[in-house]
């Protein structure tokens, strides 16, 4: 006998439960769950056969309560990851959310909701508010670092996101209104940049002044691995021809988890990359352990940090002749190298092979990772025009028989 039941009392309309009495194998209750959707009407099912159906008064409590809190409180309780009930519903769902993303969230309310919508109330958001803030946003809003107006379209997508998510769980909730008219911000995309094949070679040939930072460097622009997932690394993870991609690290997660994907690979690696690994191992001693992390911090258990990582990547670019202001004007950062690697594999191999080694799951990613053009791929294209229409050229100098003048339609 099933525990519970779901139907429509009209064709697509709201869902209903009916709980059953296993003893008696009679109705014990029979309530609207308020969702058109029947899964999200499942899930519902489930937690009330778990904790009891929701007291309607409670309920209603609850609601009014919301609707009158502030609106910029509603959005940063919401993102609160330890307490959200959003975040349980996704962890429920087994998608197991990390915790930087609603921390980036908080930050984005804290840095542009905050300032504009100050003490506003949840209910008295309405669509046109929020349209009015993203305008603001993209066109008008003082930027002093960069001495103009304007947040790129990319930044207020994720400002945005960070209400867009908290109001239409709002809505399902019949706390407020739609708000599925909200403009989506569009335009500018800005690319990362990345070096080409002789400043790579040139920077792995100089003098780093840590050897860790080099190597991370070395392996982010062969594997084109994550900078998590390289901090994550432990000595049992490299083979002489591979890397074992295993886990990630995330201080905001508490340390070592999951890759972005949940799925683990395996990459292969070139010699040389297995030598200089292997020499580094020897040098440090860390052999003697193979759960060591391969790139050990200052602090036991934890890995170098990413801030030095980083910081040590940019002092080198600057020995190579790039200089802060050139390097960010390029907007080259460490997670360039992905880029950089996905540029080289979309060249020599098929879109599979590389989203294989990269570790995406849609080739709409790989595709936009791989779509850099730089000066060997320019010289690249130049050669290919001119073998190909090079040969073709007519002489203008010498006039053209009509007779040989081919006409297509």
């Amino acid at each position: 006998m099933r525990q519970y039941y779901l139907r429509q009392r009209i064709k697509n309309g709201k869902w209903y439960i009916t709980i059953m009495n296993t003893v008696s194998k009679k109705p014990d209750l029979f309530r609207c769950t308020g969702t058109f959707d029947k899964k999200q009407a499942d899930r519902i099912a489930q937690e009330w056969l778990v904790n009891g159906p929701p007291d309607s008064k409670k309920v209603s409590t609850n609601i009014a309560k919301l609707k009158y809190s502030v609106f910029c409180d509603y959005l940063f309780s919401f993102w609160e990851f330890n307490s959200s009930e959003y975040i349980k519903e996704k962890i429920t769902e087994g998608k197991y959310p990390n915790k930087r993303h609603p921390l980036d969230m908080q930050g984005i309310i804290n840095r542009y909701y905050k300032p504009y919508f100050k003490q506003t109330l949840l209910g008295e958001i309405t669509e046109e508010k929020l349209t009015e803030f993203l305008v603001y946003l993209r066109t008008e809003k003082k930027l002093e670092r960069k001495n103009k107006n304007g947040l790129a379209g990319s930044t207020c997508k994720h400002v945005r996101n960070a209400s867009i998510v908290p109001l239409r769980y709002a809505k399902r909730k019949k706390i407020i209104k739609d708000f599925d008219a909200v403009i989506k911000p569009n335009g500018d995309y800005v690319e990362r940049g990345i070096l080409n094949r002789d400043q790579v070679d040139a920077l792995f040939k100089l003098k780093w002044r840590d050897q860790r930072a080099r190597i991370i460097c070395l392996i982010a622009s062969q594997t084109s691995m994550r900078m998590g997932e390289i901090r994550a690394l432990r000595v049992c993870d490299i083979f002489q021809d591979r890397i074992n991609v295993q886990h990630s690290w995330s201080e905001a997660d508490g340390g070592q988890k999951c890759t972005k994907n949940r799925a683990n690979r395996t990459i292969p690696i070139l010699p040389d990359l297995y030598n200089e690994i292997s020499d580094y191992l020897k040098e440090r001693k860390l052999t003697l352990n193979l759960n060591n992390l391969l790139f050990p911090g200052n602090k036991e258990g934890k890995p170098y940090d990413h801030k030095q990582i980083c910081n040590e990547f940019y002092l080198m670019m600057e020995k190579l002749g790039i200089s802060e202001t050139e390097r960010t004007n390029l907007n080259i950062v460490f997670h360039s190298w992905r880029h950089y690697g996905a540029k080289h594999l979309a060249e020599n191999t098929d879109r599979n092979t590389g989203m294989a080694i990269l570790g995406h799951k849609t080739p709409n990613l790989f595709d936009r990772y791989a779509n850099h053009i730089d000066k060997e791929t320019f010289e690249k294209m130049t050669k290919a025009v001119r073998e190909s229409f090079g040969k073709n050229v007519v002489d203008k100098t010498k006039p053209i028989p009509f007779s040989k003048i081919a006409i297509t339609c």
